[in-house]
Order: C-alpha cells, then structure tokens, then sequence
C-alpha cells in the first residue's frame, strides 16, 4: 500500500530551464506549515499548537500566494 507524501500537495512550476520547482508560498503559510510540524514535539502543549495551527490555517487560506518567478511557466500540477 503506497502512501501520499502529502496530504495537500504544494504547488508547483516549471523553471526557465524546464525543472519543476515548488511554488512560492507566503509568510503566513510559512508560519502555519512550520506549527503544523511542530505538532508532536515534546515539551509543547499539544491543545495551545492545535489552537495556534487552526488560527494560522484560517490566516494563511485567506493570504494570496506570492507571485510566480518572471521567467517561469504556469503550474503544472506535478511534484
């Protein structure tokens, strides 16, 4: 049984040389990502990182994405 790396694959775009690079994403989302892996960790309060993820997702659903490279291609939907 193979599994998904991840549960919500990041965007992604080709490079002027035809590489596929992930998207840009914004500080918000930055923030939220970086919550949302701190999860497990000991020594946290689990229900103060749940509430701060679920208050960052909200954030960072509502904050648009940074623009595109100048010289690359539109998303293509690949990782």
């Amino acid at each position: 049984m193979e599994t998904e790396r991840y549960s919500d694959k990041p965007k992604t775009y080709k490079d002027k040389s035809g590489w596929t690079q992930k998207a840009p994403v914004s500080d918000e989302k930055c923030i939220y990502l970086c919550l949302k892996n701190c999860m497990k960790l000991d020594g946290m309060d689990r229900k103060q990182v749940f509430r701060l993820v679920q208050k960052w997702q909200d954030i960072s659903d509502n904050t648009p994405d940074p623009p595109l490279p100048p010289d690359s291609d539109a998303y293509d939907g690949c990782n």
